[in-house]
């Protein structure tokens, strides 16, 4: 179970104290959709990189991703589907 919140903040916090933090990224011209999965909370955003207060905060959640060794989730598939 996930619980998704729109609180930054609150994203900020669960990035920094949990053990395991997924994320994902769909790029669309100058959009970015992120999710974030870190412990139990989870984050969605859609970013426009022409604005700058979205450029500031997307740019900050990357810093703190990277920082505190995110995985990048390439895709999701059953394990029917893969181990078959």
């Amino acid at each position: 179970m996930v619980f998704v919140v729109s609180d930054f903040n609150t994203v900020k916090e669960a990035i920094r104290s949990s053990r395991y933090i997924l994320y994902t990224e769909k790029v669309s011209g100058s959009k970015r959709l992120v999710r974030v999965k870190a412990g139990m909370i989870g984050y969605e955003r859609e970013y426009d990189l022409n604005a700058p207060n979205d450029r500031e905060e997307y740019e900050e959640l990357m810093m703190l991703l990277r920082m505190f060794g995110a995985t990048k989730v390439e895709r999701v598939v059953r394990d029917e589907e893969f181990l078959g």
